[in-house]
């Protein structure tokens, strides 16, 4: 069931990718945004020391002074269009509300996030493909990460994540060790991410192995807007009574800066357990509850 899973999944991530390159012109396009913030995007006819001259929409003809616009990009397979404006990037941290995408940094050096000020995140870029990252939870020392990328093109990128844990703020006794392998395909504006992981939970001199898996969609729909959606399910297998764990949230980013996001959403959590009864067979329960988020992430 789990191949057919991850096949589905490499499926999907496949298409999405052909979709993406195949929708980009051969042409050498460009966009020209004036000072009035006009959007002009069509075919490089010309461009010197002074002039930009664009051919829209296969006919028209239009020549910009360089002095008199306040923006000019030729554009590629990562840049992107919609409804004929130009989208700045998104230039804060890639992550998602918690689970997080194969993209590292790369030029910037430092990306903080937090949530409700509950929890905060430190990411440090060591090089383009490299992130350190620290974590806290109400101040007490939790998590340290390193995350290695490699892109196969301008679409595809893969990454190993390692955590390691410690002095948890609900019991100092607990420690965890843990890898997780990222897979991400589109770019940073629109893009879906699969993330399988395995760790080791250690609380006192008690040894639990765990699993988990994270699942997470963004897709930028203006120039202040994204929306977003992750998944993420844990499972502990030498337990006697605690199954698994999972959680799921929808809702948007608002693109305040280009280096400033606002995040908010609305999900649910829940756990899943083994209820001993007497003289009976146990029998599993599923858990639910609400679950809302509301955080900011910012870089520099």
């Amino acid at each position: 069931m789990r191949k057919i899973i991850v096949l589905i999944t490499l499926s999907i991530l496949t298409g999405y990718a052909s979709a993406q390159n195949s929708s980009f012109p051969a042409s050498k396009m460009a966009v020209v945004i004036t000072k009035n913030n006009t959007h002009f995007i069509g075919e490089i006819l010309l461009n010197n020391d002074s002039i930009i001259e664009l051919k829209i929409n296969g006919i028209e003809q239009k020549s910009f002074k360089k002095d008199l616009i306040t923006f000019y990009k030729e554009l590629n397979e990562n840049d992107l269009i919609i409804k004929n404006k130009y989208i700045y990037p998104c230039i804060s941290n890639t992550n998602y509300f918690i689970s997080t995408s194969a993209f590292t940094l790369e030029n910037k050096k430092i990306s903080i996030k937090s949530s409700f000020l509950f929890y905060n995140d430190l990411q440090i870029a060591l090089t383009k493909n490299i992130d350190l990252g620290f974590s806290t939870i109400l101040g007490a020392p939790l998590t340290a990460t390193i995350k290695g990328k490699y892109s196969f093109g301008p679409s595809l990128h893969a990454a190993i994540k390692g955590f390691a844990s410690w002095a948890s703020y609900i019991d100092v006794d607990t420690e965890l060790m843990a890898f997780q392998a990222l897979l991400t395909n589109g770019n940073q504006e629109k893009n879906i991410s699969f993330g399988p992981g395995i760790g080791l939970l250690k609380r006192g001199d008690e040894k639990i192995q765990i699993l988990f898996s994270t699942f997470g969609l963004k897709s930028r729909v203006s120039q202040k807007f994204s929306l977003v959606a992750e998944w993420i399910f844990g499972k502990e297998i030498e337990s006697n009574s605690l199954l698994g764990i999972f959680s799921g949230m929808l809702g948007f980013q608002h693109h305040w800066k280009k280096n400033i996001v606002f995040s908010t959403a609305i999900g649910t959590i829940g756990y899943q357990e083994l209820i001993y009864q007497y003289r009976l067979s146990p029998r599993v329960e599923n858990q639910f509850g609400p679950m809302g988020y509301i955080g900011f992430q910012k870089s520099w």
